[in-house]
């Protein structure tokens, strides 16, 4: 199948609230923060691992700034997550916004990657959203440490490139 998540099933502190309803996953800690993970088929441009997953960040940061007010957000490449079997670490966009939902201020950081070269083309996103007087790098990096991306495809991005866009095709 395709690339999916493995969260922690107990974190200190997190209570499971969604499990596996339609690729959704989430951990609710005090109701102020929570842990989300999806998984889902995805249609590849063509273009590649990096272009789908610049797209979906893209598609991200739209979606928080048609809904909420005063969204702000700025992406970067990371590899926070790692994955399994292998352990090795999984080159995502990473996407760190704060905006305002119901006179709120909330602060998250958000993890997409398209799969697009493996069997069952695949995109996968995390995210850690919290009050932001509660938000915390330390228990999110806690959290990271027991998630990882399973079956995922190639680590880079830009490993993961169409079979028409491969540099030494003539």
């Amino acid at each position: 199948g395709g690339a999916h998540w493995s969260l922690p099933s107990a974190a200190e502190g997190w209570e499971p609230t969604i499990q596996d309803e339609d690729g959704l996953n989430q951990l609710t800690k005090s109701h102020s923060c929570n842990y989300t993970s999806s998984q889902n088929l995805f249609s590849p441009s063509g273009n590649g691992d990096r272009a789908d997953s610049e797209d979906l960040a893209r598609q991200w940061e739209d979606s928080l700034s048609s809904r909420y007010t005063d969204a702000q957000s700025t992406t970067s490449d990371s590899r926070d997550i790692g994955s399994r079997p292998s352990g090795e670490t999984i080159e995502m966009v990473r996407i760190d916004s704060i905006y305002i939902r119901k006179d709120v201020a909330l602060r998250a950081t958000t993890w997409v990657r398209a799969f697009t070269t493996i069997g069952t083309p695949t995109a996968v996103i995390l995210t850690y959203t919290c009050e932001a007087g509660s938000y915390s790098a330390t228990e999110m990096n806690r959290l990271l440490e027991d998630t990882a991306v399973v079956n995922p495809g190639p680590a880079k991005m830009d490993d993961g490139r169409s079979s028409g866009t491969s540099p030494d095709k003539t």
